[in-house]
This record gives C-alpha cells, sequence and structure tokens, in this order.
C-alpha cells in the first residue's frame, strides 16, 4: 500500500537527484580529464540502482526461477567487465605515481608545493611517508588549510604563517611570498589563479615556479635547459595515455602544457626556432589518440 510505496519514492527521488538533475547541472566538457570527472559523478546513481537490482534478483528467487537468476548473474558480470577492461588497465598506468615521485626530486632542496589537484594532495603524502620520497619538500594542500589540522600539520614543518594576518594580497599570494621569503622555492599548480596573476612565474615540469616580488625571472633557455635536465631524469617507461585515461592523461596534459607554454615564450620573444623545438617536446609528452 502506500506506506510500502513510500521507500521507493523516496529512492526514485534520491536517484533522480543524484543523476540526471545533479549531472544536468555540470558545466564541465566530457572530453579529456573531463570525462573522467564526469564518470566519477556517474557513480552515486548507478550505486543507488543497485538496491533495485537485488530486489528483482529476490524476486526471481523466490518465483522459483533461482537457477535462471544464477545463470544470468554469471553471464552479465563477463558481459559487465571484458568492456571496461581497456579502461581499468589504462587507469591503472603507472603514470601518476612516477609523476609525483620524479616531480618531488626534480624540485630544489626544502621546496614548498602548493596544490588543488587531487593526485599531488593525496598522492604526495603518501610519496614521502611510505615511499620515503624528498620529505624535505613541504607539500600544501591550499583548499585544506582552512581547516585546523591541515594548518597544524604545515606549522609542525616549521611554518608560522598565519592566516588571519592583514594585508592587501590574497591569502595565497601571502603564503608564498612567506615560503620564498624564508628559504622554501615556490611552486603551484594551475588551480592558484591568485598568485599566478600577482607574481612573476615559469613552467617547471608541469608546475609553475613562483617568483618573489620583484626578482627577475631566468632567461628562457636557463628554464627550457632546466625543465629539459629535470624530464630527462623523469621515468616515462609506459604506454603513453589515451586522451581519456583519467588521471594519467592529466599527468600528460600537465607536462606537454610546460613546453606548450615555453613554446609562446619563445614566439612572443622573437625565436621561432627555439619555440618550434618546444612544440615538439609537447607533442611527445602530450596524451596520444
Amino acid at each position: 500500500a502506500a506506506s510500502a510505496r513510500a521507500p521507493w519514492l523516496a529512492l526514485a527521488a534520491t536517484w533522480l537527484l543524484a543523476g540526471p538533475l545533479f549531472i544536468a547541472r555540470f558545466n564541465i566538457d566530457p572530453a579529456g580529464f573531463g570525462i573522467h570527472i564526469v564518470q566519477r559523478m556517474h557513480l552515486l546513481p548507478c550505486l543507488l540502482l543497485a538496491i533495485p537490482l537485488a530486489v528483482g534478483l529476490d524476486w526471481l528467487g523466490r518465483a522459483r526461477v533461482a537457477a535462471a537468476s544464477a545463470v544470468w548473474g554469471v553471464l552479465a558480470f563477463p558481459l559487465l567487465v571484458v568492456p571496461s577492461l581497456a579502461a581499468a588497465t589504462a587507469e591503472h598506468s603507472p603514470a601518476v605515481e612516477r609523476s609525483l615521485v620524479d616531480t618531488l626530486r626534480a624540485l630544489p632542496p626544502n621546496a614548498a608545493l602548493i596544490t588543488d589537484g587531487d593526485d599531488y594532495n593525496f598522492g604526495i603524502p603518501y610519496v614521502q611517508a611510505v615511499l620515503g620520497v624528498r620529505p624535505d619538500v613541504i607539500a600544501i594542500n591550499w583548499p585544506a588549510l582552512k581547516r585546523p589540522w591541515s594548518l597544524a600539520r604545515v606549522r609542525a614543518r616549521g611554518i608560522t604563517w598565519d592566516p588571519q594576518a592583514g594585508g592587501q594580497e590574497p591569502a595565497s599570494v601571502r603564503l608564498a611570498d612567506y615560503l620564498n621569503a624564508t628559504g622554501h622555492p615556490v611552486f603551484v599548480d594551475d588551480f592558484e589563479a591568485n598568485i599566478l596573476r600577482a607574481r612573476t612565474c615559469y613552467p617547471f615540469v608541469g608546475l609553475m615556479a613562483v617568483l618573489p616580488p620583484g626578482a627577475t625571472p631566468p632567461g628562457l633557455d636557463a628554464i627550457a635547459a632546466r625543465n629539459a635536465t629535470a624530464f630527462e631524469g623523469f621515468d616515462l617507461s609506459y604506454p603513453l595515455p589515451g586522451p581519456d585515461d583519467g588521471f594519467a592523461t592529466l599527468v600528460h596534459l600537465r607536462y606537454a602544457e610546460t613546453w606548450t607554454r615555453l613554446a609562446a615564450l619563445y614566439n612572443r620573444a622573437g625565436f621561432p626556432a627555439q619555440a618550434a623545438m618546444a612544440d615538439e617536446r609537447a607533442r611527445a609528452l602530450d596524451p596520444q589518440d
């Protein structure tokens, strides 16, 4: 009766909110790394559908067609799993872990890394604590720094910066200035827009190196040489990811973007030959179709 229908109506409304209505508000292009984000958002409504599916299988069992339902389950499993094997293999590429290890090793001593990317924020603590790679690098998850526990972790590394201290600049810019002033070369990802707008930066192995106020950046040839030397030490001995392979794709998009930015800088400075060489390096690292 009505009492029996109420839970199903609630489940249907939940699926509608968590699925089509929520996804309809997405402003993310489902291509490249964007498709990885979109697919992650599909998981919740798919999990909700497990409830009516389980009830349906239970009904089949009670209807004395248990053998048929068992056969259906055995057949359905490979039919659902096999088409996803290629995508799962690509997702399990060593690209992300090697990127974190190689990027940390390429940074100067006592560097500070301010990021918002999930692979940086969740992967670097693992690489440092479990693999013992470059524990001197201070990794700061900028969005989480608003939380007392995150700020306490940073302060345990000797960072006494006070986010409540006044100043005209955005807080993230003041943090970058503090770190540079206290001997910690600063690097950020592309999410730190305030820092990138307010300070002189240059590309370095998928990140942006942030200079102190008034500092003069190295020459383009010096920046290109530093990147070339760093990338020579990267372990890229795995199949190049495709355009839709999740975080492996994102890693290589960052790598390629480093050289694309250098090519743009060379073109702007009137050095087309060097720009062409940088473009060639970008194409070699870019995810392939």
